[in-house]
């Protein structure tokens, strides 16, 4: 049997943006930070947050978040 992907692709966050509560994959501005590779946030509404991992293996949102965020996806679903 083979297995059925969905190719996820980029959202331009003056396209759409996540729901409230959302883990996604986010991309930060190249031109105006170091960092290349995506990153895990959270959508809080107004931000995207970096998730801080607790003693009790959740996550919790933290007080920072993740600035000049341009594009953003939905983190894809665990294989069965």
């Amino acid at each position: 049997m083979l297995a059925t992907f969905k190719i996820m692709e980029w959202i331009d966050v003056n396209i759409e943006l996540p729901k409230k509560g959302q883990r996604v994959l986010c991309v930060q501005d190249p031109v105006k930070t170091a960092t290349k590779e995506a990153l895990f946030g959270i959508y809080d509404g107004r931000n995207f947050i970096p998730p801080t991992p607790t003693h009790y293996a959740n996550f919790e949102v933290g007080q920072s978040r993740w600035v000049d965020i341009i594009y953003w996806m939905p983190i894809p679903k665990t294989p069965k």
